[in-house]
């Protein structure tokens, strides 16, 4: 018997049971709290500022229908200010130099070439302070929602 990886399996198995009392402590009763969409390019009311790392599900919804047309999850500030760059990059991708990341948006693409109206976008999201249930929370509203921006097949509820 190799005693390093038994020991090993232990202490996952010790992380795995950690990790469920805290989800059942902190998220078994917990009900998500959505913010009134407000224009995406106006602050996030509730979301605070760029450094303080809110995580959670967002919606990208197009005013004059109240369409959802895009559901993303992760850091909401970051993710809405990289929406909202390559729109006003004319749904063109941030081509830098050699050395450097290039920064896309397929929502942000997807939204200037659908409306180029810049307020016509509204932003809703609700804070989620789990990367895990964020993922999978994400993955269930596109299944049930559909929203057009959205790549079929991306979602994977269950």
């Amino acid at each position: 018997m190799d005693k390093i990886f038994q020991k090993v399996v232990t202490k996952q198995i010790e992380a795995l049971i950690e990790e469920k009392v805290e989800l059942e402590n902190t998220f078994l009763n917990f009900t998500p709290e959505w913010f009134e969409p407000n224009p995406i390019e106006g602050p996030a009311v509730g979301v605070g500022s760029r450094k303080s790392k809110n995580l959670g599900i967002y919606k990208i919804i197009y005013g004059p229908t109240d369409e959802v047309m895009y559901i993303g999850q992760g850091i909401i500030s970051d993710r809405k200010s990289k929406h909202i760059m390559i729109f006003r990059n004319k749904g063109e991708p941030i081509v830098r130099g050699p050395g450097q990341a290039n920064t896309d948006s397929p929502a942000g693409r997807k939204m200037y070439n659908f409306d180029d109206d810049i307020d016509n976008w509204l932003f809703s999201f609700c804070k989620i302070d789990n990367k895990a249930l964020c993922q999978k929370y994400e993955d269930c509203l596109i299944k049930n929602e559909d929203p057009e921006f959205n790549s079929p097949g991306m979602s994977g509820c269950g």
